[in-house]
């Protein structure tokens, strides 16, 4: 059994503003996907993060996610296991809207 791994998790964009954090730093198990992180830090953080991460279940197209070190949307994205120690980065851009 692999042991768990370290993860700091920083928030930037607009998130930190509707969350109150800029950073997290926990353990997870060894394998967790970034699926199941995003649901550990919307435990976490509660609404204002499930507001302003995901639409009807699924993650928003202005949010941006890098996990150790790779932008994990394509590919198998959020499916992606977290094996080692390092980084994840979360990045939401003010939604874009229509000009006038």
């Amino acid at each position: 059994m692999q042991p768990p791994i370290a993860l700091q998790v920083l928030y930037s964009g607009i998130l930190p503003i509707g969350i109150g954090v800029h950073e997290d730093r926990l353990e997870v198990p060894f394998g967790t996907s970034v699926r199941e992180l995003l649901a550990m830090l919307s435990e976490r953080h509660g609404e204002p993060f499930r507001e302003a991460m995901f639409v009807v279940g699924d993650l928003v197209p202005n949010a941006i996610l890098i996990a150790l070190g790779r932008e994990i949307r394509h590919g198998r994205g959020l499916d992606l296991p977290l094996e080692h120690s390092g980084r994840v980065e979360i990045i939401l851009l003010p939604a874009a809207s229509g000009g006038g």
